[in-house]
């Protein structure tokens, strides 16, 4: 999974706030084509709805699609939650995964920081 993909961290948004960016390696751009996403990890409950309190307004005016999905602490395969979603994306989007608590949003980081 992550072995076909370049992975950028990128500026810090606050505390238990992490911006990644995802690229497709070349290997894989015959199959993708240019790819390249967006992946924010926050701590907060499991609700789309609450996205404009839990990231900056900047990442609402950059004026690209943002998705939602959830990872939770019980979830045994967290990277296979991310790509399901991911998979889905096009070139230029964002994903928001609402982490259930701190413990969950250090885990996904540390999976993404290779």
């Amino acid at each position: 999974m992550l072995e076909d993909f370049d992975i950028f961290p990128l500026e810090s948004l606050g505390a238990q706030l992490t911006q990644i960016r995802l690229t497709a390696k070349p290997s894989v751009y015959d199959a993708l084509g240019e790819f390249s996403v967006t992946i924010i990890l926050v701590v907060g409950p499991p609700d789309p709805g609450l996205l404009p309190e839990l990231i900056p307004e900047e990442i609402f005016e950059r004026g690209h699609p943002i998705h939602v999905g959830a990872l939770s602490s019980d979830d045994p395969t967290p990277l296979h939650t991310m790509f399901d979603l991911i998979e889905l994306m096009n070139d230029e989007e964002i994903v928001v995964f609402l982490c259930e608590d701190q413990n969950t949003w250090f885990r996904a980081t540390n999976l993404l920081d290779r």
